[in-house]
């Protein structure tokens, strides 16, 4: 047997295995594209209650390594300074294309059938931005929270009918990003002689949770990652 016989094409998969039923859904392996976003802020480092120090050669008195750029920088020009001022949160915007027409390798039978509708495709995606039931971990707190009674119990197991969307878990490739979906947008492109969508288009763009399991590993995953890759020889021809 060839050995493309035996490799399977990789894929894509949006997930949440906590919600009820789990929502877990392979894309094809060909997404158009998928752009990811990091929004920084940077504000004036002097204002009227930290006024900046005055113009000129930096002299002796009060002169220190640390401030000798910045003084020799405003010698040279009335720019403003910046600061650091605020972390936007990172949005991971992707896209692919469902075609109900294909079958592709390792994907079960039952998501096609002879008209090649992606109805139940569609609705598996539709779910991540629509209310759930609760998960099973706050299914577990409420059945775990003990018998009191009263206004607190009746909100605890309100809280598990379709309360808020789930979260969304991308994985792709050596990465994984579990985020909230601030948009989805379906374009269905063909149709079966039921009318029923048989080609789509979809889009999903995600706000990054950081306090999720997937975020921690990426971040240790990216900072082992720059540490290995990096040439220390280029960092001498950049010194020198």
């Amino acid at each position: 047997m060839a050995h493309s016989e035996l490799e399977q094409p990789k894929r894509g998969f949006i997930a949440n295995i906590w919600t009820i039923p789990p929502l877990i859904y392979p894309f094809q392996y060909n997404p158009t594209q998928i752009t990811d976003s990091k929004k920084l802020e940077w504000g004036p480092k002097y204002d009227d209650q930290h006024p900046a120090p005055p113009r000129g050669l930096p002299g002796l008195p009060g002169f220190t390594l640390g401030t000798a750029t910045e003084k020799l920088g405003r010698v040279f020009s009335a720019a403003e300074i910046k600061r650091f001022q605020k972390e936007d949160a990172r949005t991971v915007n992707f896209k692919f294309t469902i075609d109900g027409r294909e079958q592709r390798e390792g994907e079960p039978s039952r998501r096609r059938n002879e008209d090649g509708d992606i109805v139940g495709d569609l609705a598996v995606i539709r779910s991540f931005a629509y209310p759930q039931l609760a998960n099973w971990l706050d299914m577990a707190s409420a059945l775990g929270g003990g018998g009191g009674g009263g206004l607190q119990e009746a909100t605890t197991w309100s809280n598990l009918w379709f309360n808020r969307p789930p979260t969304m878990t991308l994985v792709f490739g050596g990465s994984s990003t579990e985020g909230f979906v601030t948009d989805l947008k379906i374009t269905e492109t063909l149709f079966n002689k039921d009318l029923n969508p048989t080609r789509a288009d979809v889009e999903i763009t995600l706000l990054e949770k950081i306090d999720s399991i997937s975020f921690l590993l990426d971040s240790i995953k990216r900072m082992g990652r720059t540490f290995y890759y990096t040439d220390y020889e280029d960092i001498l021809n950049v010194l020198f």
